[in-house]
């Protein structure tokens, strides 16, 4: 069998495909892909430095938590290619690569070349690796590392032989410099191979010590090459991971102990994986290799170990489980060539391929008809619904339902033109950049990750801020809850002014506001923070019927009213404060107003006040204080109680006096 020719082809069909795909498909990248593809342009931005800072960024530089080899592998596709995401997502070639050749020599040594060779092209032609090749994210890579650590694992004959357990510590470390839960899929089947060699008879101690000292070779190998990047980023990876084991139930799938829980990963091989007739051919696969007693532990184990532990985890996304794929291909395959009713093993065969060539084809090229859905009903447990249903079991599909795996799609999605508008719309500069935010629903292509990926990609001079420091926000609301929430946030502080609108592709409405902070504040002072614990008390004669209250002689001297810390534009402001006191010790100050901004600390004005400022005992009359702010600030008013009387406050008003917006747009919400 020409093997070599065989596989050459396979992967050059599937670097054509990645590269046509990529070409021909025009939507943003979703949110952990923008992630990524930002990280890679750090990594590539950083080789601009001095030799020394561009060592210790390539080592040790963390984006998100993720180790850094596959941004660092994505450096010499930029320089070839330029900078882009389709120049990225060719990186893909040389994992998937990686990933067929391991699939095939792993076939080889556990069952025949003929089963290495199909295994090859199964592993290939599964949807879920079909649809995250043309992705730039972690889980192809990451199932090309298993996978080639898998094989040197087989090469080591058992850690016999001194030369490849020393690689294979190398490849596990890489491994590990790919993504952090790597070794959840090597583990089983390294441990078993340490235990009971393959095709081996159980050992003798002396072979077992020689076995013992290079597989500890192999594991400090994989340490001296991982370690520097998890000990440097160790607080941020254990955060991390156990942010993933303990995820609030309110942000994950199902819990750990439900049956949807349970069942969502072995779902998943219906729905996204393999789909029902990849799994069909699994399970008969495995039933004769059972049979036959030619299954191999190292594959069930592959398979069972990370699907427990996974499980466990809070946090489930159907690629997670991805690096198991060439497993079940190399079984699919190893299984079928043991049957020996020779039509049956042919239809089996022929079906394997023709159903893995149909999804390859509509997961890759552009067709006529954009949706090709063949399914059935299936009587199972949907953990996307957490209850029982008839399910759709599906066959073939144009559309992956884990992070849009699709087809190419030529779609005009605005963020290039979103971003220009913000850079002209402020007259963005190098030193002087455009203060922006956001307030987006959950959205594929337009999120808050490829903004930030496009605005580094594009260069422009945009700062992202926190939406009530910004002066201009961009949104995308889906629902009129959403738009109720939009409005309640802004108000009373906040004036927006739209700017322009953008009609995305899927129907939905993008929007680009100027913000300014030009209106009229208004706050009760009881609602507001105290630092000496001054009560909220019922008064009729206050304008909202309760006011906050200080005691002459119970209260602590200090800051009874402070805040808001709602931000403000430079300008000039009036500070209106509603006091009432009672019972001075004197005609010395009863009370202190400040204004301070929140980036320094220090009083921008104040004022003490006395009896004659203070007026009449008994009712609540108005004093003000004029102030400046020097910069866009947030801003801190106490009202201090001296000790001096009883003091209660009513209510606090901020009044610009000095700012504007230019009216630019429409309607202001």
């Amino acid at each position: 069998m020409r093997s070599p020719f065989i596989l050459s082809i396979l992967i050059i069909i599937c670097a054509l495909a990645i590269s046509l795909w990529h070409k021909l498909d025009t939507l943003p990248p979703h949110h952990d892909e923008s992630r990524h593809l930002l990280a890679s342009l750090h990594y590539f931005n950083d080789l601009g430095q001095s030799p020394k800072e561009r060592v210790a960024s390539l080592a040790f530089k963390r984006f998100e938590t993720y180790p850094p080899l596959m941004y660092i592998i994505t450096i010499p596709f930029y320089a070839v290619g330029g900078v882009s995401k389709d120049a990225a997502g060719m990186v893909n070639i040389l994992f998937i690569a990686i990933m067929i050749l391991s699939v095939y020599g792993i076939g080889r040594r556990l069952y025949t070349e003929e089963a290495g060779v199909a295994a090859a092209i199964l592993a290939t032609c599964y949807p879920i690796i079909v649809g995250i090749s043309k992705l730039y994210v972690l889980e192809l890579p990451e199932t090309a590392m298993v996978s080639l650590c898998i094989y040197t694992a087989l090469r080591t004959e058992g850690f016999r032989k001194n030369s490849w357990s020393l690689l294979l510590g190398i490849m596990c470390g890489m491994g590990m410099l790919t993504k952090w839960h790597f070794p959840i899929f090597c583990a089983g089947p390294l441990l078993y191979m340490l235990m009971y060699p393959h095709e081996r008879s159980l050992l003798f101690p002396p072979l077992f010590s020689k076995r013992l000292t290079n597989f500890l070779i192999c594991m400090s190998a994989a340490l001296v090459l991982s370690l520097p990047w998890y000990a440097y980023n160790f607080t941020r990876v254990r955060a991390f991971i156990i942010g993933n084991i303990t995820l609030p139930a309110r942000l994950t799938p199902p819990p750990v102990s439900s049956i949807s829980g349970l069942l969502y990963y072995p779902y998943t091989f219906l729905d996204t994986m393999l789909l029902v007739p990849m799994t069909i051919l699994f399970l008969i696969g495995l039933i004769t290799a059972v049979s036959k007693k030619k299954t191999s532990p190292i594959l069930i184990l592959w398979i069972l170990v990370p699907l427990a532990v996974l499980t466990l985890i809070r946090q489930k996304q159907d690629r997670y489980l991805t690096p198991v794929v060439p497993a079940a291909a190399v079984l699919t395959a190893g299984g079928l060539s043991l049957i020996t009713h020779k039509l049956l093993k042919k239809i089996l065969i022929c079906a394997a391929f023709g159903i893995s060539a149909l999804n390859f084809i509509l997961l890759t090229f552009p067709l006529p008809w954009r949706d090709i859905d063949i399914s059935f009903r299936l009587p199972l447990y949907d953990p996307a619904y957490y209850s029982w249903a008839r399910l759709r079991a599906e066959i073939v599909r144009t559309e992956l339902p884990s992070y849009g795996m699709r087809p190419p799609r030529h779609e005009e999605w605005p963020l290039e033109s979103i971003l220009h508008d913000i850079t002209t719309f402020g007259h963005g500069t190098q030193d002087q950049k455009v203060r922006a935010g956001y307030l987006l629903c959950g959205h594929l292509c337009l999120n808050r990750y490829n903004l930030l990926y496009y605005t580094e990609l594009g260069t422009y001079q945009i700062k992202w801020v926190n939406p009530d420091r910004a002066e201009f926000i961009i949104t995308l609301l889906a629902t009129e809850e959403q738009k109720q929430q939009f409005r309640e946030w802004s108000y009373p502080w906040l004036h927006l002014q739209r700017l322009k609108s953008y009609i995305l592709p899927d129907g939905s409405e993008a929007a680009l506001y100027h913000a300014s902070l030009t209106r009229r504040r208004h706050y009760d002072a009881h609602e507001l923070p105290s630092e000496t614990g001054g009560a909220r008390v019922e008064d009729a004669a206050s304008s909202s019927g309760s006011a906050r209250f200080a005691d002459r002689d119970k209260s602590a001297a200090g800051a009874m009213v402070k805040g808001p810390y709602h931000p403000l534009e430079e300008g000039t402001y009036r500070l209106l404060v509603k006091l009432k006191y009672d019972r001075p010790k004197g005609r010395d100050t009863l009370a202190r107003m400040e204004v301070r901004g929140r980036k320094t600390g220090k009083p921008l004005a104040s004022r003490n006040l006395t009896l004659p400022d203070l007026g009449e005992s008994g009712f609540f009359n108005p004093v003000q204080l004029d102030f400046e702010m020097p910069e866009r600030d947030r801003v801190d008013i106490r009202i201090i109680h001296t000790g001096q009387a009883d003091l209660w406050v009513d209510s606090i008003d901020i009044i610009p006096l000095g700012t504007g917006s230019p009216h630019i747009g429409e309607s202001p919400i």
